[in-house]
């Protein structure tokens, strides 16, 4: 009679093996090659957004915030053009966050092209892999995960907070060369993205983090900047970028400034120094 042919346990076993490590080869260059295309998919989402908003500046005479006329702070407003867009959303953090916020903000102080009132806010805060939502009594909830440089929309005096007063110099874009280095919009946990003062210290916890200094993509968040570049930044160089008019780009957590690895918190030692 004759044998069937087939296979023996111990050759079974090397194929699952050899499936096995190839697996384990494949699945992490595949990670990063997906990764990667959502990385550039993030960063022509920022640059179709410079479009956009070059296009309002273009059409308002030079200016970002303010008509040539002074007129009633308009953030709400501004904010609403996240609102069912695709590209309000990295590939990374499409997936709305669960972390609740509700509370009142006192808009336009001594300022006169403002009028000031309370405006009552609630939403969602995002993280690195999470989107945000924000609802206002002004607008419908807007969602997204890409914030704004809030000194663009501060209407705060000099005296009251010093460096919220960016848009009085840059609102009108036309008037000097802008910069490479001021951040307009980027990768965010929140609809804000700033840093309020040079000397902010980072969060202790990566998780603890709402603003743009978040663990997006491979140490670093996708930027665009005022001269409408735009390109990846490292969790580190955030302390380097001109937020606003009176930041020191060479503060107490930047090389120049004197920081040391060891200053910063365990979930960022690893990463570029700046």
């Amino acid at each position: 009679m004759e044998k069937r042919k087939g296979f023996t346990l111990i050759e079974l076993l090397v194929v699952i093996a050899i499936i096995s490590l190839m697996l384990a080869i494949l699945i992490p260059s595949l990670k990063r090659t997906r990764n990667q295309a959502r990385f550039l998919v993030c960063q022509s989402n920022l640059k179709q957004w410079g479009v956009l908003l070059l296009m309002r500046i273009e059409g308002n005479q030079g200016h970002y915030l303010f008509d040539v006329e002074p007129r009633p702070y308009k953030f709400e407003q501004d904010a609403s053009v996240f609102k069912d867009k695709k590209i309000s959303f990295c590939p990374m953090a499409v997936r709305e966050g669960n972390k609740q916020y509700d509370g009142s903000v006192l808009r336009g102080i001594d300022d006169p092209r403002h009028v000031s009132f309370y405006t009552h806010f609630s939403g969602t805060l995002g993280s690195a892999f999470e989107s945000w939502s924000y609802d206002s009594n002004n607008i419908n909830i807007s969602k997204g995960s890409y914030g704004f440089n809030i000194a663009f929309f501060s209407t705060f005096s000099l005296t009251d907070f010093p460096g919220y007063t960016y848009h009085t110099k840059i609102s009108r874009i036309y008037s000097e060369k802008i910069p490479s280095n001021i951040p307009l919009m980027l990768d965010s946990a929140s609809t804000w993205s700033t840093f309020a003062w040079e000397g902010q210290k980072p969060r202790v916890t990566e998780e603890e983090e709402t603003s743009c200094c978040i663990n997006r993509h491979d140490g670093g968040v996708n930027c665009l900047f005022l001269d409408w570049s735009v390109r990846k930044v490292g969790l580190k160089e955030l302390w380097k970028l001109k937020w606003y008019q009176l930041y020191n780009t060479n503060g107490p957590w930047t090389i120049a400034g004197g920081v040391k690895p060891e200053d910063w918190p365990q979930w960022m030692r690893e990463f570029k120094d700046y």
